[in-house]
């Protein structure tokens, strides 16, 4: 039995891996850097309460982007996982899924505009 789950913790250490080069391959921020959201902000456009996201990178680079459905803000940990990127007008958008409490949301990160 102990070889089974060194295996499997072995392959979701793997494919931890793996999304998280997808991800510095991209150009987009490793998803162990997208945590520490700021909660109950409003938002601008809709009025609504959400989870805006600020990631700092390299080469001064500042990563925006907001989770609608606030995943953790009740103090549950949420659980981030790189999904995809494009490229639509010059702007690169990284995707990436959250989960917490059985509850699952998604946030879209961009470079902040100077």
């Amino acid at each position: 039995m102990r070889v089974s789950n060194s295996f499997i913790a072995a392959s979701l250490l793997m494919a931890l891996s793996i999304a998280q080069a997808h991800a510095a391959k991209s150009g987009c921020p490793s998803a162990d850097k997208v945590k520490n959201p700021a909660c109950g902000v409003k938002d601008e456009q809709s009025g609504m309460d959400v989870c805006k996201y600020r990631i700092t990178s390299g080469a001064d680079k500042t990563w925006i982007g907001e989770d609608p459905n606030e995943l953790g803000k009740d103090g549950a940990k949420v659980a981030v996982k790189f999904q995809t990127s494009e490229t639509k007008n010059n702007t690169l958008y990284c995707d990436y899924q959250l989960t917490a409490g059985g509850k699952t949301a998604a946030v879209r990160l961009s470079l902040e505009k100077p």
